[in-house]
This record gives C-alpha cells, sequence and structure tokens, in this order.
C-alpha cells in the first residue's frame, strides 16, 4: 500500500491529502463507526479498536505515526488498497488523538499545553430542559457539535475547512 507523500516538504501528507486521498467508503467508515483509541505516544502508535462489532478479536489495529501524522496501519485494507485506510482517518478527524500524537512528553509523564490547547478549542454547553437538557461539546472554530455522553470532543467531527482539521 503506498500513501502519496510528495507534496510535503517530510514526505508525509497533510491532513487533507489524507483525506482526499481516501476511499469515499473508508471516510465514511471513519466518521460513522465508533473506535476506542489507545495512544502509545511515546512509541508513535495509536490502538484503534472499532467497537462497532461485536466481540474484540480481529477488529483492534496499530495506526503508526511519523512527525503527528498517521504513515501506516496493521490492517489489510491498508496494505491492499490506496490511500489511507479507515482507522488512519479516524484518528486524524479527531482532534484529541492528534493533539496527543504530536504535544510533547515531558519527565513527569504529563505533556506540554495539550488539556490547554483542547480548552480552546472547544466549548461545553447544555441545551434548556425542554429540549432535553443533554450536554454538547462544540468546536469553537467550525460549530460542530455532539452529544457529550457519546464522546463529545473526543468523536467529533470538523468541517474540512476547519484550522482544527487541518492542526496537527
Amino acid at each position: 500500500m503506498s500513501v502519496d507523500t510528495s507534496g510535503s516538504e517530510n514526505g508525509i501528507g497533510s491532513k487533507k491529502d489524507l483525506i482526499e486521498g481516501a476511499t469515499s467508503g473508508a471516510l465514511l467508515k471513519a466518521q460513522d463507526d465508533c473506535y476506542q483509541f489507545t495512544c502509545i505516544a511515546s512509541h508513535e502508535v495509536v490502538n484503534v479498536h472499532n467497537t462497532s462489532y461485536e466481540g474484540e478479536n480481529g477488529h483492534t489495529y496499530s495506526v503508526h505515526f511519523e512527525d503527528g501524522m498517521p504513515v501506516r496501519c496493521t490492517c489489510k485494507a491498508f496494505e491492499y488498497h490506496s490511500g489511507m485506510c479507515k482507522h488512519g482517518l479516524a484518528c486524524l478527524l479527531r482532534a484529541p488523538i492528534m493533539v496527543a500524537m504530536s504535544t510533547p512528553l515531558v519527565t513527569d509523564g504529563g505533556s506540554q499545553d495539550g488539556r490547554e490547547a483542547l480548552q480552546k478549542a472547544y466549548s461545553t454547553h447544555i441545551e434548556p430542559e425542554d429540549q432535553g437538557g443533554e450536554e454538547y461539546e462544540k468546536c469553537r472554530d467550525c460549530e460542530h457539535e455532539l452529544l457529550s455522553k457519546l464522546g463529545g470532543f473526543d468523536q467529533l467531527t470538523h468541517s474540512l475547512d476547519c484550522r482544527h482539521f487541518e492542526e496537527r
């Protein structure tokens, strides 16, 4: 499998390039399926488990990052099809994953500015009781929002023109 990375100075494509190079099916599944992410920042790996399927066996793959961007996955789709797979795209579309993979670790195991950056990027609001009283998390730039109980900013997808979509 290959991902076209010729358009960037470090050889790794931008988020927009990776999204545009993906199949529409992979992009749809990356947006619509439910995932659980485990970041292993010191190893530049995110283990992505697709919780849309019953059971654990066979639905967890490792997405490898270089310079804060996904470059390969252990799934068969990445190996046999062109463009980024749904697991890499799922990481790209979720700002907290991209922040985690691009924020330097500090010696006490914490990170620099990661939580502060998330707080500046998102707002939380509760709708009026007569509309259900549900809590939402909203991107301050593209104004996409998602119920907190459905994952909030962790699962929120951004519009292609949102600056958080392009940030690493």
